[in-house]
């Protein structure tokens, strides 16, 4: 994909809940920092080094600047997770999230905080109406009406981005 990209291009890097496995599967280390592990991965069964979640989000930004395309962060969307009918539990992506919004500060990127957006639109339907955007038996992966929510909110949210102009080609 690098090599196509164009400056009239525009990236959208948004990635959470596998960084949530075990690290010898698809997981990260917790941070932002430059630390790693070497693991055994199961899948290959190599020996690989994990880096933490904000490592691999600055690898994307420096990969992407060179070709000069728009690198905008998406945070994670929530998973179907309820303290209550009407009160989201958000910890498992909060941590992710925030560790999107300090690499994306400090790299001077455009943040599209999907995931507070996705959080209020859900809270205001309730757990029992959220519960059918999702396939069955998974509160992680959406149907089909759960995305077609979640792009709403996607093209909803491009309208608050600073430092990109992406909502003025969109609107054309």
């Amino acid at each position: 994909m690098l090599s196509q990209l164009t400056p009239a291009d525009y990236v959208m890097v948004q990635f959470g809940h596998n960084d949530q496995s075990t690290l010898d599967t698809r997981g990260t280390l917790a941070g932002t920092g430059e630390e790693f592990q070497a693991v055994v991965s199961t899948t290959t069964m190599l020996s690989v080094d994990v880096h933490t979640y904000g490592f691999y989000l600055r690898q994307y930004a420096d990969d992407i600047r060179p070709t000069g395309a728009h690198l905008i962060y998406v945070t994670p969307v929530p998973r179907n997770y309820w303290t209550s009918e009407t009160v989201m539990n958000n910890s498992q992506m909060a941590q992710y999230v925030g560790w999107m919004k300090e690499v994306a500060a400090n790299e001077q990127l455009p943040l599209l905080d999907l995931n507070t957006a996705v959080v209020n639109l859900y809270t205001a339907l309730g757990r029992t109406a959220t519960s059918t955007f999702f396939t069955s038996g998974d509160n992680t992966h959406t149907n089909l009406m759960g995305a077609s929510r979640i792009a709403d909110a996607v093209l909803g949210a491009v309208g608050t981005l600073g430092g990109s102009d992406l909502a003025q080609l969109l609107a054309h």
